[in-house]
């Protein structure tokens, strides 16, 4: 995990790799010591667009319920402002598309599946595990 933090150049990814490390480490913290590698290997593969529009997305829908029943979730998605996360971060449509498919892959987002009227797809939903994965690097007890 040192080697991967070293061989980035990238500070931010340099700082998420910190946080994880370090908040993992923390005895109040001793429930995400065997995720932090995992965290780690997730994060690997994005740039720094892919972890901007990772940051968005995330911040617009940390307060969206866990557990949300699927005849709201479409609802729930769309007031959170997904669709206007590239025009408000002005990334290319390419940059932006490619973001989307590795924060899939990562496991971090999913998209909305279902027949709902008038829904064409393009929503996305943030996981449980990004949430899990952000309960520790935002834990507000280690921010300054």
């Amino acid at each position: 995990m040192f080697i991967t933090t070293l061989e980035t150049m990238n500070n931010d990814k340099i700082r998420l790799y910190a946080r994880i490390l370090v908040r993992s480490a923390l005895f109040d913290n001793a429930r995400f010591r065997y995720y932090s590698k995992d965290f780690i290997s997730l994060l690997l593969e994005l740039s720094p667009a892919d972890l901007e529009v990772a940051r968005e997305i995330y911040k617009r829908q940390k307060q969206t319920p866990a557990d949300i029943q699927p005849d709201v979730e479409l609802r729930c998605i769309r007031e959170s402002g997904c669709y206007q996360i590239r025009a408000l971060l002005g990334l290319d449509e390419a940059v932006y598309d490619l973001a989307i498919t590795k924060l899939v892959r990562a496991g971090l987002i999913r998209q909305v599946v279902g027949s709902y009227l008038e829904y064409g797809g393009g929503a996305y939903r943030i996981t449980y595990t990004f949430r899990k994965m952000m309960e520790l690097i935002e834990d507000p007890k280690y921010l300054k």
